[in-house]
């Protein structure tokens, strides 16, 4: 026996320290500093410069619907715009509904045109164009094909969109994702170039004809933007099939897609307009950030139709950015994007005036990019829109703080050397009237409040840095994402080892955001008497102030935990146990009271602190994990040594059971008793497999449990060791931030493996040996066989996220986005791959189960 183990660890410990090289390199942390825009009001010198050539904006709130009973249900990015309006069944347009619409949209068009906008971009492609130009003409759509009744509908309806937007001097731009796809296109091209392979000619060939129809039928419409970074489920309507896949994803597919389209707006005078927006997945997923590859996707690219519109940060729209260095080179015509709404700050239900940000980003990039021509304002778009405030502008909700980002930012566009305070003040002005002590209040207000709703919402000595790790860039608004406040151990090790540094400024800083509110608030409160117009917003305004105060409180005493919580872990310190279990408690009563007073309320509605939830309650049972592991510690030591003893002595079935019962204890101590389908899975995986391995190999080596799986008891030692000194916390903390801890992790993980296996082939005989094999083959197939039926079963997807739900391992918003799998890249059809495997190594067993039933005679 202490051969074998002197073998497994010779094989294992290189081997091992080598994973865990690869392993910290992957997880490697480097912390440095942002260079982040310049936002003083005061250097603006009032100096005259053109205005930007293309102001474009979304469409608002028009079209959809403010419906109390879907609002808040889910993170889906689709907005349901027009779904009151568009039917099953012929005629597909309710003309009733479209008439509301159509209304809202002249309103909205005629406030744009007020404010200096002169472009406008507006959803569709696939809905409006039949393929007629492929094949006989109905290849794609047959000739009574519902698409094609159903499309028609749709150009007859909305033309009038297009048409009354020309006559207010409006550029139109429709907008698509890529892939864009309904059944019989994606079956047609499957059929044609053989699969749905975008980097084949033959595939663009087919969204050329569609794009060439699309500009005939149309010739009022000036373009075509789009998107190639985001498509899927998320932004999918259920039951709906006009849809997208996120399959452009390489270099060479982003250049052949942009050709083909080039070529037909080329043709037809059109422009083109691509978003280099993506978010990590693929060979281009850096495209928005990185400069290099942005010349390697772009530079090939030469056509005057083109304009490529880019984010103005280095990310999506957070704040703690610093600008994106894409925008400051590249040959091709540049569109700045912009948000108004601001998705990941409450969604812009508190006061979060950005003007400074746009105006400071704005006048950077037109100093070193002769090529800005304009840039494009979100005054509704971004984020999952059922999940924030029921807000649609400028038709319903309190939408007054995004109109003062939306009228600013309409400002620096027409003239971008204009003081930043002197639009301030002529917003506050025509919306509160000339009274000098509202004008200075008011814009008092507006000009502190985006740097105090930025500290509220993220933790400011982790937002303030730029950190990697995990792999990627760390957004600084990873603590609260959407109205999701986070707690994922990856990301909380990261928070404080990033925030140690200075922890007692970590510390104080975060009461400050809550305590600028309240000073605003009173500003606020001074001038109610003093407004001469716009009086119905006051309410909603100290409302609005409330609620920012309420939750930045209760935001507060959280981050306190968590930094607090994370000292505790690192240092041990009976201290700052005392302050994270205070902090706990303080938590979950301004919790109660936050949800008291929000929960149902749509107009200013309650964050998610389910995850927040999950990490107090799993932080509050470390002491009882703590405990747990240090009994399974000295049961798990005094059993191999009351076995070497009493050798013998144990029935065999009793060794199963007692594997059983450590394997579920062990399960349980690592989740802090709070991931049952964790748990469950697991267990019945392990279980499952010692099991097999007790009924095929105990018959001829009755202990060959406790033989073979003392190497994964060094294992489980280790980890259940690293959790009897602070708990399972402890555990990940070190895992994430600690090389030394990772190497010796990978070292005890491979000799586990490899020291089980190599203990367990060491107990073959010859006689029997490939009856042996085959049976260790078939065992390691059933715990693969459960995990493909899992995953097939519940959902790949589904299953890794209620697995990271419950571990809080990586953050939730990942599932909630594009889905863990996109993110990591792994595929979706991995669940096969487990059962491919699985197969044939059952297979194989079972051949050489028959191969010693029946030798070959000599």
């Amino acid at each position: 026996m202490a051969r074998k183990l002197i073998l497994a660890l010779v094989i294992s410990l290189p081997l091992g320290f080598f994973v865990g090289g690869q392993l910290n390199q992957f997880l490697a942390i480097s912390i440095s500093e942002k260079e982040l825009p310049n936002t003083s009001f005061e250097e603006n010198d009032e100096t005259e410069r053109p205005p930007l050539s293309w102001r474009m904006v979304d469409i608002g709130g028009v079209g959809i619907e403010p419906d109390t009973s879907i609002w808040g249900k889910d993170y889906a990015h689709n907005t349901h715009r027009y779904k009151a309006a568009i039917l099953n069944q012929a005629p597909f347009i309710d003309s009733t509904v479209f008439n509301k619409y159509y209304q809202q949209f002249q309103t909205y068009i005629d406030r744009m045109a007020d404010l200096g906008f002169n472009a406008i971009e507006l959803s569709g492609f696939l809905g409006y164009v039949d393929f007629d130009k492929v094949g006989n003409g109905f290849e794609i759509y047959p000739e009574h094909s519902i698409y094609r009744q159903r499309q028609a509908a749709f150009r007859k309806y909305f033309s009038l969109f297009f048409d009354y937007a020309k006559t207010q001097g409006f550029k139109v731009i429709l907008k698509t994702d890529m892939v864009a796809l309904t059944t019989p296109l994606e079956d047609y091209i499957k059929k044609k170039v053989g699969s749905l392979d975008v980097e084949s000619e033959a595939f663009w060939q087919v969204y050329q004809k569609g794009l060439e129809e699309l500009f005939e039928r149309f010739p009022q419409t000036d373009g075509l933007m789009i998107r190639i970074g985001e498509a899927g489920s998320v932004y999918n309507r259920p039951g709906w099939d006009y849809r997208s896949r996120l399959l452009v994803r390489s270099v060479k597919s982003v250049q052949m897609m942009l050709r083909a389209f080039l070529d037909v707006a080329e043709a037809y005078d059109k422009t083109i307009v691509f978003r280099t927006w993506s978010v990590g997945v693929g060979e281009v997923g850096n495209i928005h950030t990185s400069p290099s590859k942005y010349a390697r996707v772009l530079d090939t690219i030469d056509s005057e139709n083109l304009i490529v519109t880019t984010k103005f940060t280095k990310g999506d729209f957070w704040n703690h950015l610093p600008l994106n260095p894409t925008l400051f080179s590249g040959k091709h015509k540049r569109i700045i994007e912009m948000q108004a709404r601001r998705e990941f700050e409450a969604f812009n239900v508190i006061p979060n005036y950005v003007a400074p940000l746009h105006n400071a980003a704005l006048n950077t990039f037109l100093q070193s990019n002769a090529n800005i021509t304009g840039f494009w304002v979100w005054t509704q778009s971004g984020g999952p829109l059922r999940r924030g405030p029921m807000m649609l502008y400028p038709f319903h909700g309190f939408w007054l703080w995004a109109d003062a980002n939306v009228y600013a930012t309409a400002q620096i566009a027409q003239n971008p050397g204009r003081s930043i305070k002197a639009i301030t003040e002529d917003w506050v002005e025509k919306m509160f009237g000339d009274d000098p002590e509202v004008v200075a209040a008011m814009t008092q207000i507006l000009l502190d409040s985006h740097e105090t709703a930025a500290n509220g919402l993220t933790i400011p000595a982790f937002a303030n840095k730029q950190v990697n790790g995990l792999g990627l860039e760390v957004p600084p608004v990873i603590y609260s994402y959407w109205d999701i406040v986070g707690t994922s151990t990856s990301i909380n090790s990261h928070v404080y080892f990033t925030a140690k540094n200075d922890f007692k400024t970590a510390v104080s800083e975060i009461l400050e955001p809550a305590a600028r509110v309240r000073e605003m608030k009173e500003l606020a409160r001074s001038i109610t008497d003093k407004v001469e117009k716009g009086k119905e917003w006051l309410p909603n305004i100290l409302k609005s102030l409330e609620y920012e105060e309420n939750l930045f409180d209760l935001m507060a005493v959280h981050k306190r935990f968590l930094l607090y919580f994370y000292a505790w872990l690192d240092t041990g310190r009976e201290d700052y146990q005392r302050k994270w279990e205070k902090s706990a408690s303080e938590y979950r009563t301004k919790k109660i009271a936050h949800y008291s007073k929000y929960l149902d309320n749509l107009d200013f509605p309650a964050y998610n602190f389910d995850f927040a939830d999950r990490g107090v309650s799993q932080a509050q049972k470390t002491e009882e994990a703590i405990w747990l592991a240090r009994i399974l510690i000295f049961f798990m030591l005094i059993g191999p040594f009351f076995y070497t003893l009493k050798k013998g002595w144990f029935p065999k079935n009793l060794i199963l059971v007692l594997t059983a019962i450590i394997v579920v204890c062990v399960l349980a101590t690592v989740s802090s008793f709070s991931a049952p389908s964790f748990s469950l899975l697991f267990a019945f995986i392990a279980i499952f497999y010692f099991a097999a391995i007790h009924l095929y190999f105990s018959s001829y080596k009755p202990m060959i449990l406790p033989l073979t799986g003392l190497p994964i008891l060094v294992f489980a030692l280790f980890v259940i060791g690293a959790i009897a000194i602070r708990g399972p916390f402890y555990f990940w903390y070190n895992f994430w931030i600690n090389e030394g801890f990772r190497t010796w992790f990978s070292m005890t993980f491979v000799f586990a493996i490899l020291g089980h296996f190599i203990c367990l082939i060491c107990t073959f005989r010859k006689p029997t040996i490939f009856s042996q094999a085959g049976k260790l083959l078939i065992a390691i197939s059933l715990p693969l066989f459960v995990m493909a039926f899992v995953f097939l079963l519940v959902g790949f997807e589904e299953t890794l996220s209620v697995l990271n739900d419950e571990l809080l391992l990586l953050p939730g918003m990942m599932s909630r986005i594009l889905g863990i799998t996109t993110h990591l890249n792994i595929p979706t059809d991995s669940p096969f791959y487990f059962l491919g495997v699985a197969m044939a190594l059952c297979l194989s067993g079972i051949l050489l189960i028959s191969k010693n039933r029946h030798p070959v005679s000599r």
